[in-house]
C-alpha cells in the first residue's frame, strides 16, 4: 500500500502582529529516528484513535529537534505547555475519529484560535501545524522545515510555547499536530 503522507500549517495572530524567519539549519541526523509504535494496517469505518505507545519519546524527540533548529539561529528555546499538548492530541484524535484533515473541521468552524480559547489557553498569537503519514519525529520535522510556510511557523520568534499531540489511527495512520504560543 502507497504512504500517504501530507502537511498543512496555519498561523492564527490575536492582537499583535508576528514576524516570521525562514532558514532551515542541517538536521541531527542522530536524533529521533524511533518510529511511531503502535502502527497497524489501515481500517475503513469507524475510527478510534490511539495514543502511540512510546509517545513520550516522540513528543521530546519533536521538542527537541524544534529547538535545535530555532537554537541554531538564535532564537529561544519553545517550552512544553500541557494546555497546548492537550489541544494538539485532542484534534489529531478529532481528525482521526471524524475523518478529515484541515485546521478546521468541515462539520464545526472552530479553528486553532478558537481552540485554544475553548482549551483555556489565554494568547496573543497561535501557530498550528499539522502532518499525516511520517513514522518518526525526523521525518516530521524535516518535511515541515523543507516547507516554507510550515518553516516558518517553527522559527516564528514570537513563540515561546509548543503543544505536541501525535495519535495513531485513520486514512494516514500517524497525525502530528504541534500547537505554537504567545501567551501575554
Amino acid at each position: 500500500m502507497a504512504a500517504y503522507r501530507f502537511l498543512v500549517n496555519l498561523t492564527y495572530v490575536g492582537l499583535l502582529g508576528a514576524l516570521l524567519l525562514g532558514g532551515c539549519p542541517a538536521a541531527d541526523s542522530t536524533a529521533a529516528k524511533t518510529p511511531v509504535l503502535g502502527i497497524t494496517a489501515r481500517a475503513t469505518g469507524v475510527q478510534t484513535a490511539t495514543v502511540p505507545s512510546n509517545n513520550d519519546i516522540l513528543v521530546a524527540q519533536v521538542l527537541k529537534l524544534v529547538n535545535d533548529r530555532r537554537t541554531w539561529i538564535g532564537l529561544n528555546e519553545l517550552t512544553l505547555n500541557p494546555v497546548l499538548s492537550k489541544m494538539a492530541e485532542a484534534y489529531a484524535s478529532d481528525m482521526i475519529e471524524r475523518d478529515f484533515f484541515a485546521h478546521q473541521n468541515p462539520n464545526d468552524p472552530e479553528d486553532p484560535g478558537d481552540r485554544a480559547i475553548k482549551a483555556g489557553y489565554v494568547f496573543i498569537e497561535i501557530g498550528e501545524n499539522l502532518a499525516a503519514g511520517q513514522e518518526t519525529a525526523e521525518q516530521v520535522v524535516s518535511e515541515w522545515m523543507a516547507s516554507p510556510e510550515h518553516r516558518d511557523i517553527i522559527l516564528g520568534p514570537q513563540w515561546r510555547e509548543m503543544g505536541v499531540g501525535i495519535r495513531i489511527g485513520g486514512e494516514y495512520n500517524v497525525y502530528w499536530v504541534l500547537e505554537f504560543g504567545n501567551p501575554p
